[in-house]
This record gives structure tokens, sequence and C-alpha cells, in this order.
């Protein structure tokens, strides 16, 4: 019986962690191409995002997204989504 307590509070521990988790895509306004390594500034961490643009992170309130040669960018994040950066 503590088997079975234990495995389903594991699994739902698992599934609550996974639902907190948003997924950003950083692509250039105009061409729609991902941006490789550009910063994301999570609650005064720094992050990068990977070869596909791509950055998974916990549920943040606000980020910065920054890249060189590009606008940076203040947004609030309530789920995925995909932020289009403007080249200066």
């Amino acid at each position: 019986m503590k088997k079975l307590i234990f495995l389903v509070a594991f699994v739902l521990l698992t599934f609550a962690s996974i639902a907190e988790k948003k997924t950003i895509i950083v692509v250039d306004k105009d061409t729609q191409e991902e941006l490789i390594a550009a910063t994301v500034t999570v609650n005064d961490s720094t992050y990068y995002t990977n070869f596909d643009g791509v950055l998974v992170v916990d549920t943040p309130a606000k980020i910065k997204v920054e890249y060189p040669s590009y606008e940076s960018v203040e947004i609030e994040v309530s789920d995925s989504q995909i932020v289009e950066l403007k080249s200066k």
C-alpha cells in the first residue's frame, strides 16, 4: 500500500512540474528564422536559446530577450510563445 501511495504521489508531482514549463522560441521578425544563442533573462538569471532558437523555462512573470543587432524586448509570459525580435 505504501508503494502505491508513493507511486501516485510521484506521478502527480511529475505532471505538476511539467505543466509549469513554458517554451519560448526566439525568431527574427522579418524572416521568421530562429535566433541561436539569444540571451533570455528570467528572474535575474541568464539563459540562452539552443540551435533551434528554443528555451524551456519555469513559469516566469517577466522575461527580457536580447540579441546582438536586434532591439531588446521585455514581455510577460503566460504561456508558451514565439518572441519576435526586430533588427535595429
